[in-house]
């Protein structure tokens, strides 16, 4: 045996060269190929033919496809244009598919629901009239530190608070404007007004702050506590986790509930009320 061009290792056997094993290109054909003498010269590589061999002959081939840059264009705008067929009538035949299954009952006249639209009226005029006298709070309070190489920090507090009236008192928690050195009041419309503290009981919870007065302010129509009664619906109207103008609705659940060793009893209701909503007002429909 010797050695041929480069990826060949030739054999000679009765006058042809065979290859010890499959040869494979760069554009990834496999075939088997014999040599035979092209002439009665001396043999070297060069007087020697390449025939297909008998793998070649049956078709054993992997033939390469080259695609131009053209026919790459020709081949994407095609699949656009089928895509751009395709989608609409797959899309009205899911959309018919979808409808079929719906129902195709008519929707309940208003006349036969005038009791429920009432309500649902109701619940918007209480909306409407307290949001303007209900304001967002922001405070501002300097945190001691815990350990003696800690430094002092600041935290944000948030909660509600009811404007009382056009002085621009304002009623809230406690415990919402606590130890704040720098209270802030956001009203519905996003303006913003500097308040300072006038006073706070901490066995009520209950604190009062002010802003600069104006004939713009909208003062809450206070109710009567001791007329509400387990039953009756209950708003809450305020800024859980600082979502500001937050309406929620519930009924008031029992009067009287005593919570801790103050002379003061809680009104208890199921209203969706969470971090935030303090200092808000808990409304009846008025």
């Amino acid at each position: 045996g010797r050695s041929g061009p480069p990826g060949f290792t030739y054999g000679l056997e009765a006058g042809a060269l065979w290859p010890h094993g499959t040869v494979c290109s760069g554009w990834q054909r496999a075939a088997s190929w014999r040599f035979e003498k092209a002439s009665s010269r001396k043999a070297t590589p060069a007087n020697f033919r390449l025939i297909p061999g008998p793998f070649a002959q049956s078709g054993f081939m992997f033939k390469s496809v080259r695609l131009t840059r053209l026919g790459l264009i020709n081949l994407i705008l095609f699949t656009l244009f089928i895509g751009a067929f395709l989608s609409p009538l797959i899309y009205s035949g899911f959309r018919s598919m979808v409808l079929d299954h719906q129902s195709s009952a008519d929707p309940i006249p208003e006349s036969d629901q005038k009791a429920a639209i009432a309500l649902q009226q109701s619940y918007m005029n209480v909306f409407k009239k307290a949001s303007p006298s209900v304001v967002f709070i922001r405070t501002r309070v300097l945190v001691p530190p815990r350990y003696w190489f800690d430094l002092y920090s600041q935290q944000e507090g948030a909660g509600t608070g009811i404007v009382i009236d056009k002085a621009g008192y304002i009623v809230t928690n406690n415990h919402v404007v606590a130890g704040a050195q720098k209270i802030e009041v956001v009203f519905p419309d996003q303006r913003k007004e500097r308040a300072k503290l006038i006073g706070r009981d901490e066995t009520s919870d209950i604190a009062v702050i002010q802003i600069p007065g104006s004939d713009k302010l909208v003062p809450a129509v206070l109710g009567d506590s001791d007329k509400v009664a387990p039953g009756q619906l209950a708003f809450a109207l305020g800024s859980p986790f600082g979502l500001e103008s937050t309406f929620t609705v519930g009924v008031i659940s029992a009067k009287h509930r005593s919570i801790d060793n103050t002379k003061y009893t809680r009104i208890q209701t199921d209203t969706s009320i969470n971090p935030g909503n303090s200092g808000g007002p808990l409304l009846n429909v008025y």
